[in-house]
């Protein structure tokens, strides 16, 4: 298998161990909360540091794709993040963890993670871009079904330092060969302006400068900050949710893996029906599942009620990353050119900063409140308000042309 099929597999494949590790931090908060001893709130912070890093440099990272290419710098993030998680296991403290798990660790998933990965898939398919994208973003959700319950597995066995250890060593083992002998060519993976349906007539590339003076992209900055800070209010505090409420940690790890598994299925399902019904409109009902999702999680009160942790994962599962592909796939249609990963980058800032309070901010309202009530509720707010604003931002594109078909005019401002 070569070309556009070889670069959706190693895209699935790196995406499915990067953000699976990444998102590994639930399942040891609750280890880290009994080894520390510190309140929710701070040790949740390293969650929201981990995210904050990855999204502020995400420019910097688009910068690089557009110029350089995906050769040097996915192999210079599998060596951080396999060296974070291992110095991770050395921690002696919170500060300790902030630098490697929220430092090192955050850097090498952005120089892996979903705005390199992007830019090489929106290269890759001039068409069908959303489903192409949906399908290797649904990586990220076999990676947390798989990860997740080993990371469990392994915390029991080794401690939580041990565990790092041994996720450490999965990552050198998958992340080295996916970065450096399956990363397909070419080395440089410009957008092109000039492909096939690419661009209407007497429009040119599109600039970050220019891009900047857009609405849309404002709107689209603001979707990827307020999606994360409602979705990472909720994941990063899931599993201590549950054993809190009186359910066991092998159960609360099981719904966390199944809300990966389902979310696989999502990000394919949600990015091909926007390749069908267009972005926004499919972007607004994947906000409705989630929304519903975490509405069921608040009924909750214990075994033997399983009806709601099942609708949780069923609901938020299935809308967990499904805006990445869509969003992902509207900025490579509305900025069409060479300076995509950029522009892309500028945008996943607003995602870093949202990820970023999301956590802390769900922690510090349990230490304040004693409750997680107020911060899911707030988290449905977010999701509201974020789809909202995708329904703006969709106002000016155009669902996509059918397969073979004439290409939609672009409406940008």
């Amino acid at each position: 298998m070569g070309g556009p099929g070889l670069t959706l597999a190693v895209s699935f494949l790196t995406l499915a161990v990067v953000y699976g590790l990444s998102y590994t931090f639930p399942v040891f908060y609750v280890a880290l909360l009994s080894e520390f001893g510190y309140r929710r709130g701070p040790t949740a912070a390293i969650y929201s540091l981990h995210m904050l890093v990855g999204g502020v440099i995400s420019p910097l990272i688009g910068i690089w794709m557009d110029r350089w290419g995906p050769r040097r710098l996915l192999p210079a993030g599998a060596v951080l993040i396999a060296g974070g998680l291992a110095l991770s296991a050395s921690a002696r403290d919170l500060t300790g963890l902030a630098l490697t798990f929220g430092l090192l660790v955050a850097v090498g998933v952005a120089c892996v993670g979903n705005v390199p990965q992007s830019a090489v898939l929106a290269q890759a398919f001039l068409r069908g871009r959303g489903a192409a994208i949906g399908m290797a973003f649904a990586g990220i959700g076999l990676g947390i079904l798989v990860l997740s319950p080993l990371a469990q597995a392994l915390i029991t066995a080794f401690t939580w330092r041990g565990a790092f250890l041994a996720l450490a060593a999965l990552a050198a083992a998958f992340l080295l060969p996916l970065t450096t002998v399956l990363l397909p060519r070419p080395a440089r993976l410009p957008l092109a302006a000039e492909a096939p349906g690419a661009g209407v007539a007497g429009v040119g590339e599109w600039t970050l400068r220019e891009a900047l003076r857009t609405r849309t992209l404002w709107y689209l900055l603001l979707v990827f900050f307020l999606t994360p800070v409602g979705m990472f209010a909720v994941t990063t505090h899931q599993v201590v949710f549950a054993v809190d409420r009186g359910y066991g940690h092998l159960m609360a790890v099981t719904i966390f893996g199944l809300v990966g598994a389902l979310s696989s299925v999502g990000r394919f399902a949600f990015g091909a029906l926007s390749d069908r019904f267009g972005r926004a409109a499919t972007g607004v009902l994947s906000y409705g599942f989630t929304a519903v999702g975490i509405l069921a999680l608040l009924f909750a009160e214990g075994p033997p009620l399983l009806w709601p942790l099942y609708a949780y994962a069923f609901f938020f599962g299935l809308s967990f990353g499904a805006r990445g592909p869509i969003i992902s796939a509207m900025t490579a249609e509305l900025y069409r050119g060479r300076s995509y990963g950029t522009i892309l980058g500028v945008i996943t800032v607003g995602q870093g900063l949202g990820m970023a309070l999301g956590p802390y901010l769900a922690g510090a309202a349990f230490d304040a409140l004693g409750s997680y009530r107020a911060a899911f509720g707030l988290a449905v707010l977010c999701i509201v308000a974020a789809a909202a604003l995708l329904h703006r931002a969709g106002a000016h594109l155009p669902a996509p042309a059918p397969a073979g078909g004439p290409s939609p005019a672009r409406e940008a401002t």
